[in-house]
């Protein structure tokens, strides 16, 4: 049946087992796991891969709007829905893997009913599911990004298997008691004002807290030690308070060799993932990712000055303050035409506010 309907053997699969924990606290997962992989060969194009995922702006615009003209019952839901892929149905009928061993039998393979980790399609037909359960819920989806809904009281953004509301706690919690009467939910925190409301919790790497003052985020700080480290600039180098300058390439620089060069860009990209977080680090990552195509010994002077300032402010914390209402977006940009003596390249930038509250830069 398998060769019949897809013209190749069944998908391999097996089992992986992780440590969630660490080696004093043990926290074993086993995972049964396909293992999928596009044809090198091509012809394979498929639609019913796409899973979309919310920009990090959504989660900000639900902390802002909880902190802006706030009332003491509103509150924010961190939920995790366990196994999320084995409930959603497949997209297609024809999927066929291997049996674990300790099932498996000569001859024999299995169709697949619902999503498995590990097939392409998963993803996608997961976002289908939860879709169709937030919608029967009474939630509505937004135009901009499929991952952010709104009902009577709540606001929802999900991320994968994370599901992030803020609304009244008792509308809340009959949400979660509904979801769970369908999925396997685990209440991660609900953070509030109250003395048994959790006050932090770790969301996509980044600290989420929330004080007598309002919200504040704070992204995971390992990053800026582990480019410190790979440069070897943790201990004795000395801190700097800019990011850097404007320096002019020399004729006769010479480029980095083919390890320097991996080292860079490795370093750069590190670096340019962290900009979502570190507004004061954009300009000078920019210019550092300009030069990744063909890294030189100017581009290294560079990355050790941007280091530098690294050392001396290795944590930023954005803050969402209490505020009354904000009826309106406000939007700062500027421009530095040519600014590159190089190149002639342009640089635009920008920065979106509600009220005191930083949205994207």
């Amino acid at each position: 049946e398998c060769w019949k309907h897809t013209s190749r053997a069944p998908i391999s699969a097996r089992w992986i087992d992780t440590n969630k924990g660490d080696n004093q606290n043990r926290n074993y997962r086993s995972r049964f796991v396909a293992r999928e992989i596009k044809s090198k060969y091509g012809g394979d194009a498929r639609e019913d891969l796409f899973a979309g995922t919310p920009p990090w702006e959504g989660i900000k615009i639900l902390l802002s709007n909880i902190m802006t003209d706030y009332t003491s019952n509103r509150k924010i839901m961190f939920i995790d829905i366990s196994k999320a892929y084995l409930f959603a149905p497949v997209v297609h009928d024809h999927i066929y893997i291997d049996l674990p061993p300790e099932l498996s039998k000569e001859g024999k393979c299995g169709r697949l009913k619902k999503a498995l980790y590990g097939t392409r399609a998963a993803a996608h037909a997961w976002e289908l599911e939860y879709t169709r359960t937030l919608l029967e819920l009474g939630f509505v989806s937004g135009t901009a990004s499929g991952c952010i809904f709104k009902a009577d009281g709540m606001e929802l953004v999900v991320h994968g298997d994370d599901f992030t509301i803020t609304g009244d706690g008792e509308v809340m919690k009959k949400f979660a008691k509904d979801f769970g009467n369908k999925y396997i939910v685990k209440v991660r925190a609900v953070l509030g004002p109250g003395h048994v409301d959790d006050k932090e919790i770790t969301l996509l790497n980044r600290c989420i807290t929330w004080s007598d003052t309002g919200i504040t985020i704070e992204a995971d700080p390992r990053h800026a030690e582990l480019v410190l480290k790979e440069m070897d600039m943790v201990d004795e180098s000395k801190g700097a308070t800019t990011t850097g300058c404007k320096i002019e390439g020399d004729d006769d620089e010479e480029n980095l060799n083919k390890a320097e060069a991996t080292k860079y860009r490795s370093l750069t990209a590190r670096l340019n993932y962290m900009c979502s977080d570190r507004p004061d680090i954009q300009f000078a990552v920019k210019e550092l990712c300009r030069d990744m195509s063909s890294p030189s010994t100017t581009s290294m002077i560079k990355l050790k000055k941007l280091c530098r300032y690294l050392k001396h402010r290795p944590r930023l914390v954005i803050e969402y303050k209490f505020q009354a209402t904000a009826n309106c977006i406000n939007i700062y940009s500027d421009s530095d035409w040519a600014g590159c003596r190089t190149t002639r390249k342009s640089t635009n930038g920008g920065c979106v506010m509600r009220g005191s509250h930083c949205l994207k830069t």
